[in-house]
């Protein structure tokens, strides 16, 4: 019953004296290290005053866990879980992308986190965590869990989104929306949920196609209202240069003729005012109503 420290052997009789300085709980950790001749020297110092630390190391050591798998900057949660994986047959090879050299890739509480989500099932080969930020660690997990191809955040090597937004991104996914247009062009907050508040309304990933980030709230209202009632929108969502041709009053007065079927090519002049269309689709509507009633 010892292990050696240094070049002392530690056993039950000076371990208090030894390691006098050390805290009780560390103690009895040391205690229990001796009792199961468990090899823990190399650990001691570098647990300092976390006992929970060098009690996973402890019984790490105890389960022949692989020595690559016990790295001293690991902590010990990140030590419990890898425990945990390896008894129930759960592969922990991920965790090694983020160890070179003893030297770890990311922060130690990142990979504490990324071996909490291999234990709870959640595969993470696919994202390069030294690419995300610490902030959003969880958030990333949380996405993976649900299935989420969270990889699509990371854009040049970073990840460029506000939490607000990737959250919006992921109320997307959960709508089954190709996000793609979101990511390509950062959108205004505002328009985002705009648009996912219409997902149940109408056709949110066609209607994506249509427009961008560049259509003001307004217009996309219009756009929204107009495409509700099963009208048309292609020829109002008409751009030059990325920017809409029509302003909301236009578009507004366009989709009453496409929805009372007086629209002519003659409407669609965005130098046309909102109220020369409407004079337009009232005149038509007068001598529809003539023809009617000869």
């Amino acid at each position: 019953m010892s292990f050696k420290y240094h070049n002392t052997i530690i056993t039950l009789e000076n371990y208090r004296q030894i390691f006098g300085v050390c805290t009780p709980d560390v103690l009895d950790e040391i205690r229990s290290a001796v009792l199961d001749d468990t090899p823990i020297a190399n650990f001691i110092n570098t647990c300092g005053e976390d006992s929970y630390k060098l009690g996973q190391f402890r019984m790490a050591l105890r389960e022949l866990i692989p020595i690559e798998y016990l790295n001293k900057e690991f902590t010990g949660k990140t030590v419990y879980y890898i425990r945990k994986c390896i008894k129930e047959g759960i592969d922990t090879e991920p965790l090694l992308t983020y160890v070179k050299e003893k030297r770890l890739l990311v922060q130690p509480i990142v990979l504490e986190k990324l071996a909490e989500f291999i234990y709870s099932g959640v595969n993470i080969s696919r994202v390069d965590f030294t690419k995300v930020p610490i902030k959003y660690v969880e958030l990333f997990g949380r996405g993976l869990s649900r299935g989420f191809p969270m990889w699509l955040f990371i854009i040049n090597e970073d990840v460029p989104f506000e939490e607000q937004y990737l959250n919006a991104m992921m109320r997307a996914l959960n709508l089954g929306l190709d996000i793609h247009p979101f990511l390509e062009d950062i959108w205004d907050l505002d328009k985002v949920y705009l648009l996912l508040n219409s997902a149940k309304k109408i056709n949110l990933s066609e209607f994506l196609r249509l427009v961008n980030k560049n259509f003001s709230c307004e217009c996309l209202k219009v756009l929204i209202s107009l495409a509700e009632k099963n009208v048309p929108i292609t020829q109002l969502c008409v751009r030059e240069e990325g920017y809409p041709v029509y302003n909301e009053y236009q578009m507004e007065e366009l989709g009453k003729a496409i929805e009372d079927n007086t629209i002519t090519n003659e409407m669609y002049n965005p130098n046309l005012s909102d109220m020369e269309i409407a004079e337009m689709h009232e005149k038509l509507l007068k001598k529809r109503k003539l023809s009617a009633s000869v």
